[in-house]
């Protein structure tokens, strides 16, 4: 019988990191099936794809899944009244509504599981109460289905999510609906609850909105550590890096379920490294001449992740641009998935820069001189592809006194926290260019999705 493989695509990123190890299981005969979460351009582009090589596509309904990430109100669960306290009454509506919510959830999920029943699942390193991911996690856990994540980030672990959700609270990202002491139901339950939250600064907050956690605790939904990133829910997480296993391990997380395998994504990109035409068609897209070197700037998102008004993130990124104006080199500029490219086309006119549409970061990274990023998660690409690294920090998070300055103070990268600062790391970076300099990355012969696959098949036999 033709084994069965369901990937649950529940957001964008989890669809592009995941796809080449949903591609390699349908190229050795698994029946591969996908679950989307989102919707919008993007989720159609993923599922023609996965229709076009014959892998099976499922769909969560709009109502219980995470939206359009690229609409302007896709912030799937924000709080329309974040500034006023709930009533008591207002909270037992909000609280009855979110547990109809998570019993459709998990209503769906069991009914898509008993459709499949696939041999295991894999997911995300979804951090999330209430949703669809928590939903096909309490059914595959009943069932005793073996459950794989493969992350998407290499910054994994519960440390690492305090600060973050901590950081956003303080920037604005997140309501406030999260602070312990929001109302005295917020204060009731945290005194019950000690375990769902965490405390920084004497400010004492919920990892979630507290009424969802809540209402997914009588479901069944609530993770038992609703801080730890990935679930500890899993049977295997597949991490990346030594870098990312070690802060699993700072998190407590069980050793045993902790495998380098490295990042499926690089795999295609590391085989089109073998064509040497390959970097000609990049650079022609890109209107650059062949093996004409450019710097790639990796554009911050502060304005679409909402931590920074649009009048601020417009004033950073002119003073961006004019710093990378002044190297006199070719630019390309690398866009989030949050941004409109529309909005940033005018750089290609003003400054004669190259706007990347057709390629992601990833698979920029092999064919640039220099990087130049702010602090995230693709920076430790320079010292996968063997690049210069200029990390541009205007909100000090590299700064040796900032809280969780380890994590992005990559070894080699050059920082600037200011914009002449900017131009003197660029200029220092580029004068340490070595004449033909180019990718020196090396890869194993097996890749990421056989790692994968090869420690699946020698774990849980399927």
């Amino acid at each position: 019988m033709q084994r069965r493989v369901l990937f649950v695509f529940s957001i964008y990123h989890y669809y592009r990191e995941m796809l080449p190890v949903a591609e390699y299981y349908h190229r050795q005969g698994y029946q591969v099936h996908v679950l989307i979460g989102f919707r919008g351009a993007t989720a159609s582009e993923a599922c023609d794809k996965c229709k076009a090589i014959h892998i099976n596509v499922h769909w969560v309904p709009s109502e219980l899944g995470y939206g359009d990430h690229l609409a302007a109100d896709s912030q799937r669960g924000k709080d329309r009244s974040v500034n006023s306290r709930r009533s008591l009454l207002r909270s037992i509506g909000v609280f009855l509504s979110l547990l109809r919510k998570d019993m459709a959830i998990q209503r769906f999920a069991d009914s898509l599981i008993s459709s499949i029943v696939p041999d295991m699942v894999f997911g995300g390193p979804y951090h999330s109460c209430g949703e669809i991911d928590n939903g096909i996690a309490k059914v595959v856990r009943r069932r005793g289905v073996p459950y794989c994540c493969l992350p998407v980030s290499p910054y994994v672990g519960e440390r690492q999510a305090v600060f973050a959700r901590f950081n956003n609270l303080a920037v604005g990202m997140i309501s406030p609906e999260i602070e312990a002491n929001r109302s005295g139901v917020h204060r009731c339950l945290a005194r019950f609850f000690p375990e769902w939250t965490r405390t920084r600064d004497n400010r004492q907050a919920f990892m979630f909105d507290p009424l969802a956690m809540a209402a997914s605790r009588v479901t069944g939904l609530l993770p038992a550590n609703p801080w730890q990133k990935p679930s500890e829910d899993y049977d295997v997480v597949f991490v990346e890096s030594e870098f990312s296993r070690k802060l699993l391990l700072e998190s407590k997380y069980d050793c045993e379920r902790i495998i380098v395998a490295g990042k499926p994504l690089l795999d295609k990109i590391f085989d089109n490294l073998k064509d040497k035409t390959h970097g000609a068609e990049v650079r022609r897209k890109l209107d650059l001449d062949v093996d004409e070197p450019f710097i790639l700037c990796n554009v911050e998102p502060s304005a679409e992740h909402r931590y920074s008004s649009w009048e601020d993130h417009w004033d950073r990124f002119a003073r961006l641009m004019e710093s990378l104006k002044a190297t006199g080199w070719k630019i390309v500029l690398s866009l989030h998935p949050l941004c409109d490219p529309d909005k940033y086309k005018f750089v290609e006119q003003k400054y004669d820069f190259r706007l990347a549409l057709d390629y992601k970061m990833a698979e920029l990274y092999p064919h640039c001189s220099v990087a130049v990023s702010f602090p995230c998660s693709t920076n430790v690409l320079a010292s996968v592809f063997n690049k210069p690294l200029v990390i541009y920090d205007f909100f000090g998070l590299t700064d040796q006194a900032a809280p969780q300055s380890g994590l992005y103070r990559l070894p080699g990268a050059l920082f600037a926290y200011g914009t002449q600062e900017l131009v003197d790391r660029l200029r220092e970076a580029l004068c340490g260019l070595q004449p033909g300099r180019g990718c020196t990355a090396e890869r194993e012969d097996r890749s990421a999705c056989k790692s994968i696959y090869w420690h699946v098949q020698q774990r849980f036999g399927v």
